[in-house]
């Protein structure tokens, strides 16, 4: 029986305006919180200005001066701190694993684990979103392209990402400058993309808005004590797909419909198209959604999807694509599961992969349902959402 403690309910109520509302002008980091990072970032700049409006420039007018400060002093610890894409799971207990014996002995034993409140991602990354990363990243020198085809850390082994034209199926490309998406495809989930390249997102993430870093780029192991943002655990992963839902497949009940997911020939106007076959995140929110909008391919003039969002609030954690978690990935590790907060097995060789994909049937979808990768490989069906500890 899950155990929700009603004071993280009460915050979650509390928090839920804001989650969706806009983030104080003030915030300069994109925290939604308006604390001494946004200062340091005004001080940084200070008295700078320009046609390209400095950042941390507030009141529009592209110059960081005293007006920027009273504007600092005015809004000064407002905000709720949960970023507009993101959304606060509140604490609890349930039950992890395979209620219903179809997923083998990897998702056995059935066991408790409780699990601290944390924000995660309401939707996958996106191409825009990773392409940002990889331009930044590029210009500050911090990472390097190899045989036209691979991104890397600038003298590092660990491969990020593989690129157009070296494999269609890629979104983003380099033309030796700068790296581009294809038409169409910016809103899409990022694929071919290692773990390293997801864990390397978050830590670039954190660096933007003057977070702790929580990855060491020398082991790669996460400080879970740091406020930076991760990929989330794989306990925190089911916990947050269950949508506050106990012992069910799916992250709404025990059935699923073709209209809600994206998975193998469930009738979407992007089955049409090449590989991969994703569809934009957030698309299932029961809204009629329109070609002139998308431009899928095909004739399809519009597509009226079901309402596919769960009980937290998030977006495909079923189908669309797979999503990289923190742990090492062991199929007997539920036997050893500690109860409080498991942060998976200390080493191993592979990574844990939640979710399902486009090409899933609808045993791969349920929330119970284990895989894993290499935590160098990239696939057409791999991407990941982040999260972040609130400490």
């Amino acid at each position: 029986m899950k155990k929700v403690l009603w004071l993280e309910w009460f915050c979650l109520l509390c928090f839920a305006q804001g989650i969706w509302a806009e983030c104080p002008s003030a915030d300069r980091t994109g925290d939604c919180f308006v604390n001494p990072a946004d200062l340091l970032h005004i001080a940084q700049q200070w008295m700078s200005e320009g046609p390209d409006c400095p950042s941390a420039d507030i009141n529009g007018d592209c110059r960081v001066d005293v007006e920027d400060f009273a504007m600092i002093s005015r809004q000064w610890l407002s905000g709720d701190g949960i970023p507009n894409d993101m959304v606060l799971i509140p604490a609890g207990v349930f039950q992890m694993g395979d209620a219903f014996g179809e997923g083998g002995l990897k998702e056995q034993p059935l066991h408790m684990v409780s699990v601290n409140s944390f924000l995660i991602g309401i939707y996958e990354v996106t191409n825009t979103q990773y392409c940002d990363f990889l331009n930044d990243s590029w210009s500050s020198g911090q990472v390097e392209v190899r045989d036209g085809r691979y991104v890397y850390p600038v003298g590092g082994d660990e491969i990020f990402l593989m690129l157009k034209p070296t494999i269609a199926e890629s979104s983003i490309h380099f033309d030796g400058h700068a790296f581009s998406i294809k038409s169409g495809k910016e809103n899409h989930p990022i694929v071919l993309v290692s773990w390293f390249g997801a864990a390397s997102f978050c830590n670039w993430k954190s660096r933007m808005q003057h977070l702790q870093e929580c990855y060491n780029p020398s082991t790669w192991s996460c400080d879970f004590e740091a406020r930076g943002y991760r990929l989330p655990t794989e306990a925190e992963w089911e916990y947050a797909a269950r949508g506050g839902l106990e012992g069910r497949r799916y992250p709404w009940g025990d059935s699923i419909g073709a209209l809600q997911v994206n998975y193998w020939l469930s009738g979407d106007p992007y089955e049409t198209g090449s590989y991969p076959l994703t569809t934009p995140v957030g698309f299932y929110a029961g809204l009629p959604r329109f070609k002139t909008d998308y431009n899928w391919p095909g004739s399809q003039i519009i597509y009226n999807p079901a309402d596919g969002i769960n009980g937290y609030g998030l977006y495909d954690v079923a189908g669309n694509v797979w999503e990289w978690c923190n742990d090492w990935s062991l199929d007997t590790y539920y036997a050893q599961s500690s109860v409080d907060n498991p942060k998976g097995p200390s080493e191993g060789y592979y990574r844990v992969i939640r979710g399902g994909y486009w090409g899933s049937g609808l045993v791969g979808l349920r929330v119970s349902n284990r895989d894993d990768g290499s935590p160098d490989s990239v696939g057409i069906d791999v991407g990941f959402r982040i999260a972040l500890s609130l400490n």
